[in-house]
């Protein structure tokens, strides 16, 4: 397993493990987050995350909001990456 796919595995597992009470909490029971890509951008120093909120049983407008999401990616990634700058891109699946 190369670096780029142990964080995203370390990223998600902190997301859906540790803090799966805050992610059901924000995004219906049974949600979960899932990180497809991770791109270094080593000119700018930042990084550009490709998330997926996949929601659990009620979906309605509320739960349909990416602030939450931006503070639990970017807690997440400062056990790593401590200043660097983080875009996240954000889609939604059922």
């Amino acid at each position: 397993m190369n670096n780029k796919k142990r964080v995203i595995k370390l990223i998600e597992s902190y997301l859906n493990n540790i803090r799966k009470r805050d992610v059901e909490l924000a995004y219906g029971v049974d949600s979960k987050i899932k990180i497809r890509d991770i791109d270094y951008l080593t000119s700018t120093k930042s990084i550009l995350i490709d998330c997926t909120i996949i929601l659990g049983g009620e979906i309605n407008e509320e739960v349909l909001t990416r602030e939450f999401l931006d503070i639990l990616v970017s807690d997440g990634m400062s056990y790593f990456y401590s200043d660097i700058k983080l875009t996240i891109n954000v889609s939604y699946d059922v």
